[in-house]
């Protein structure tokens, strides 16, 4: 769960290596994720993912090597792009959880117990002053264990995005899906290697497969997925507005292929 464009140097956190550790800056600066063009989002963070960004479905191998189908929000159009980084400001009202925890962030999951990982090389770390990590006695922090308990709440919820994303498959509900658009200056932009729920597959599901989506809670998921999708509109405004002064574009909606 640790996203390796991010995390630069992780290592588990310690309290003994990191007993004298202290956050002496925030992360109010978001230029660190510059980089990161898409991360994971929890089944919980849907209905608030999608107001800002793409919510789609893409292939990540896990640990055992095996692909799985996760839900990630979308930040740019190309890899490396993150449109949602403005200077070291963030342009959307919503962070996601795995954005909001670092520097702290999930290195796995052993016997249901959280296993947190640091991220060394940010900046925002002092041996000096700040807010310590750990206590006198070698315990976490309050501010620490409030995001410990974040975290492993988080992280319960994350291992739920792959189980979402093989029941849409297994249904026939997801689709490989390409999204196209044309700048004023004839740019064509093209977004692949992701999948979307098929909407006319949706209509086509029997009674009682869609009742027990509603009941499950995937029905909600799937309209939070649908409705985010606008969403890929707003990254082309922006990468226009960047390089082409805010003049308009045509787009395409996204198509199966």
């Amino acid at each position: 769960m640790i996203h390796p464009s991010l995390y630069r140097n992780p290592v588990m956190l310690d309290a003994r290596a990191h007993r004298d550790l202290k956050v002496a800056r925030t992360t109010d600066d978001w230029s660190v994720v510059q980089g990161i063009n898409a991360i994971a989002v929890a089944a919980l963070e849907f209905a608030d993912a999608a107001v800002d960004f793409p919510i789609v479905f893409v292939r990540i191998s896990n640990e055992q090597g095996e692909g799985e189908l996760v839900p990630v929000a979308v930040f740019g159009l190309t890899a490396g792009e993150n449109l949602y980084v403005q200077g070291s400001s963030w342009r959307a009202r919503y962070v996601p959880a795995m954005l909001r925890m670092y520097p702290f962030g999930v290195a796995g999951i052993e016997d249901d117990r959280v296993l947190i990982a640091i991220d060394e090389a940010w900046p925002g770390w002092s041996r000096t002053e700040g807010e310590p990590v750990f206590d006198a006695s070698g315990e976490p922090s309050p501010r620490t264990r409030e995001l410990i308990d974040e975290i492993g709440k988080i992280a319960g919820e994350l291992q739920r995005g792959p189980a979402l994303g093989k029941l849409l498959a297994d249904a026939g509900l997801l689709m490989d899906t390409r999204f196209e658009a044309t700048t004023p200056s004839g740019e064509k932009i093209k977004v692949d290697g992701f999948y979307s729920v098929d909407t006319s597959k949706l209509a086509e599901l029997d009674d009682a497969t869609a009742l027990e989506f509603f009941r499950n809670g995937a029905m909600a998921l799937i309209h939070a997925h649908q409705i985010s999708m606008r969403n890929m509109s707003r990254l082309v405004q922006w990468r226009i507005e960047q390089g082409e002064g805010g003049q308009g574009a045509a787009a395409t909606a996204p198509a199966a292929r």
